[in-house]
Parts: C-alpha cells; structure tokens; sequence
C-alpha cells in the first residue's frame, strides 16, 4: 500500500486532521505509527461503537500499530492490534 493510499484511508470520514502534511511526512518515510484507544466496555456493543470500531480497522489496515485499552472491569486488559 502506498503512502497515499494509507493517508487516504487514515484521513477518511474525519472531519479535521491535524497537522496533515506532518503525517503525510511520516508515511512517506517508512515511519512507524502508533496508535491508541481506551475505553471502559460496559453494557452490550451498539450502533455508537460502530463509528471508532471502523476507525480503528482503517488505521490497522493502514499499518498502524494500534494499542486497545480496556476499562478495569472484569473483562478489562490491553491488547495490540496490527495488520497481519
């Protein structure tokens, strides 16, 4: 995938990028990214998850290293999450 593929999948459905051209440096550059998400999954998975979930797939098909973190609850942990 080239780096404007991964910066065209990165960048989709967002409203607003900071520092677009920085991020279209660090592709370019073979950079590896990291990215992270926390959050406490209480209660059942509903359409509102659906928004960060698809989110999270485009910057792990995009080749960044993601780090999921879940709240203390009985189910809570830390994954890594990254393209095969």
């Amino acid at each position: 995938m080239t780096a404007e593929d991964k910066l065209s999948l990165i960048t989709r459905n967002l409203v607003e990028v900071i520092t677009e051209a920085e991020l279209k440096e660090k592709l370019e550059s073979g950079q590896r990214l990291r990215g992270y998400i926390g959050y406490e999954p209480s209660g059942l998975v509903h359409i509102g998850h659906l928004i960060w979930m698809n989110k999270v797939k485009d910057l792990v098909e995009a080749g960044v290293h993601f780090v999921d973190e879940q709240g203390q609850g009985s189910r809570g942990g830390r994954n890594t999450l990254h393209s095969p």
